[in-house]
């Protein structure tokens, strides 16, 4: 920590020392200026993200010890996982499978590819890759996806975060596009047993894409020939980058959303101090001795203490208090869920998405609730949708190296996707349909879309599927009597 702290108070020197020399000049920027950025300490907290994303607080030990230099030994270390939280409210967009149509730019795509797509995306499970990717981005605001073959008709895709990548921009202008990188370097396992993982590099370049295992380099992409460490599409960098906010000029990895994981581990450490104040907040038996004796500290150790112990005061004139310390627990307790319901609202989470409440939500504070997520989702689909056509473009690419059953899969397919809607209970089930119902009347939309939407599946799927429930109601409303949906209201009795 005393390491970071010269270092900042160092560049804060160097960067006044700048000013002072543009000013005396006589012009704003008189000389090159060099921007350093801490990337240790950001791929650290990049690594305490992954972690805490994952289940895995070991690394509040640490803080533990930094916050409470000296009770940290006695106290309790409570988790409660805000990150996986915020995480699960906000990336939604691939909680429910999306519905992909393969087009190719001069016309349709040919019926075998289109099959071979769909059946590469099943088997690779890549639905299930970009909904973890989509969790990762929200604290991580920093992904990169690679494409790895892996037999017949399926790839391995991976989503990596900060603490795995290292990017050495080709230009710094266009430095947030990973493709045109000079040298891109992800930290990734290589060998592993029970206890430990081997970690080495997988390092991309114009030229050249090999593993790096401790010197030793195989090629990536050319299963058959490992010696052959060329880049099979020389010039560009094989990989897709996704960015939820922009990066700093000059660099590739965009900052991390720091106001989460600050709030993660505050709530961490604040509800371990609270614990640890009510335990420590139990009577405190003080005895005075007298004017003519004296008290050892080992005697009060080892005189007898109890509800339904009397307590024997040694010497003449000694006497016994008891203390009984106040601390303000409920008013610590209403601080941290003040805090971290003004954290959600700043996060466009529902607060009680954090703090369940016994009382039943209205359909008004629903409907905002709902209506806050679906500007969420749309902010990040103009993220995902041209990372989905990236996507599938690479993973041609890397099908195609091996193409066995010789059908080799359009390298400028372009996606259109529709993401599905989800699948949340309605605020207001009655006045959701009839503005439903109003919506469909007005052509504004169709059953068949909603249902599409609804369901993830195309128009053709939930138009016979509309078709039918209707012919199966037909059916079924013929058989019932002329006043089936006619039932009235129960009379009241006379006491209610």
């Amino acid at each position: 920590m005393a390491d970071e702290l010269a270092l900042s108070d160092y560049e804060a020197a160097a960067e006044g020392l700048q000013s002072a020399a543009d000013a005396s000049s006589g012009v704003a920027y008189a000389t090159t200026r060099v921007r350093n950025r801490n990337m240790t300490d950001l791929r650290d907290r990049s690594l305490q993200i992954a972690q805490m994303l994952d289940g895995d607080f070991s690394s509040l030990k640490k803080a533990m010890r930094v916050t409470f230099p000296t009770s940290y030994k006695t106290m309790p270390i409570r988790v409660y996982p805000l990150i996986q939280r915020v995480a699960h409210e906000l990336a939604t967009i691939y909680s429910r499978d999306p519905q992909r149509w393969f087009n190719a730019p001069t016309g349709t795509i040919d019926p075998l590819a289109f099959q071979k797509y769909r059946d590469v995306y099943i088997r690779s499970n890549v639905n299930d890759v970009l909904l973890k990717a989509s969790r990762q981005l929200i604290p991580q605001q920093t992904q990169v996806l690679m494409v790895l073959p892996a037999g017949a008709r399926r790839v391995n895709v991976q989503a990596l975060s900060p603490y795995q990548i290292v990017v050495t921009p080709g230009n710094a202008m266009t430095a947030d596009d990973i493709t045109t990188a000079k040298e891109v370097r992800l930290r990734l396992p290589v060998a592993a047993d029970d206890r430990c993982v081997l970690l080495g590099w997988a390092v991309f370049t114009p030229t050249l894409c090999y593993w790096d295992v401790d010197g030793t380099r195989s090629s990536i992409f050319d299963t058959k020939n490992p010696d052959n460490l060329a880049n099979p599409w020389p010039g560009s960098i094989p990989l897709v980058g996704v960015h939820a906010v922009s990066p700093p000029p000059g660099c590739f990895l965009s900052s991390l959303a720091d106001n989460i994981l600050s709030e993660q581990i505050g709530l961490c450490l604040a509800v371990s101090q609270l614990e640890h104040m009510a335990r420590h907040s139990s009577p405190v038996k003080v005895i005075q001795p007298g004017p003519d004796g004296s008290l050892l500290q080992e005697m009060a150790e080892g005189m007898p203490s109890g509800a339904d112990t009397w307590v024997a005061l040694p010497g003449q004139g000694s006497s016994l208090s008891v203390v009984q310390p106040q601390p303000m627990l409920a008013e610590y307790r209403n601080l941290l869920d003040w805090q971290t319901g003004l954290t959600a609202t700043m996060l466009d989470v529902a607060p009680d998405a954090f703090s369940k409440s016994p009382a039943a939500k209205t359909s008004v504070s629903r409907a905002y609730d709902r209506a806050d997520r679906a500007d969420h989702r749309m902010r990040y689909q103009r993220i995902w949708e041209p990372v989905e056509t990236e996507l599938a473009q690479l993973i041609a690419r890397v099908s195609n190296l091996n193409n066995n059953d010789g059908i080799r899969l359009p390298e400028d397919v372009v996606i259109n996707v529709s993401y599905a809607e989800p699948d949340d209970s309605p605020a207001d089930p009655v006045h959701e349909m009839q503005a439903m119902l109003m919506a469909f009347r007005s052509g504004l939309d169709s059953p068949v879309d909603y249902l599409a939407r609804q369901q993830g599946i195309s128009k053709v799927a939930a138009l016979a599927k509309v078709t039918d429930n209707l012919t199966q109601w037909g059916k079924l409303a013929a058989l019932m009597p002329s006043d089936a949906m006619n039932i009235d209201a129960p009379i009241p009795k006379a006491d209610q």
